[in-house]
């Protein structure tokens, strides 16, 4: 049973990129009366051809967001064009986050059962920026 647990897809899944100090205490946190050592997952992963391999990290974007793109798109050209015609100021604004913890590259995997992590689902604490610029005056808003 805690064979099985600890080489489950699942579990694989939900602890990529944690290290292996910490599976031993989320194992031990799950089976309060078992531990096992970190040589002994280690073994127990390659003994079952568990290897650490790349993350692959994608993000999610909703089915009808890719389907409204082209013509949310066109319309936000059509109003560029517009206020350019009309000589009105265009500001520009984007955001950008910085984590403070890094998601590891790699993590432990079955032979041929790629690990893939929707980014939208870390939890990480982060620090946004964002910023306003126009062509006329330049930098209009810096908040962080």
């Amino acid at each position: 049973m805690h064979v099985d647990f600890l080489l489950s897809e699942e579990i694989l899944r939900k602890w990529a990129g944690l290290t292996m100090q910490e599976r031993v205490i989320l194992f031990h946190r799950k089976f309060m009366n078992k531990k096992i050592a970190i040589t002994s997952l280690r073994r127990l992963y390659l003994k079952n051809r568990v290897k650490r391999k790349k993350v692959r990290q994608h993000k999610g974007v909703p089915q009808q967001t890719l389907v409204d793109f082209p013509m949310n798109r066109q319309r936000i050209l059509d109003q560029l064009r517009d206020a350019a015609k009309k000589g009105q100021e265009v500001v520009y604004q984007d955001e950008i986050g910085f984590s403070q913890k890094s998601m590891s590259t790699t993590t432990w995997s079955q032979k041929n059962n790629p690990i893939q992590i929707d980014q939208s689902k870390l939890m990480l604490p982060n620090i946004t920026a964002v910023v306003s610029v126009s062509a006329k005056k330049g930098l209009v808003y810096l908040k962080i």
